[in-house]
């Protein structure tokens, strides 16, 4: 999620965490300068981690339970 992003992995994660606080796009920009944009393709991004994340924690699950 990291890979090739302009601003530190601290930046995005800070700005991910005001988003779970209910934080609006336009309020992280005036907070962080980072422009609404960017910060909805970092959502986006993480929101495609978290459903691979849960892809392969359901068909872990699927295995180890018997059929």
């Amino acid at each position: 999620m990291f890979y090739r992003c302009r601003h530190t992995e601290e930046e995005i994660v800070e700005c991910m965490s005001m988003l779970g606080d209910r934080n609006s796009l336009a309020a992280i920009h005036r907070i962080k300068g980072i422009k609404e944009e960017t910060v909805a393709k970092w959502l986006e991004k993480a929101a495609d981690h978290i459903k691979q994340f849960e892809h392969i924690k359901r068909r872990e699950k699927a295995e180890s339970c018997p059929a």
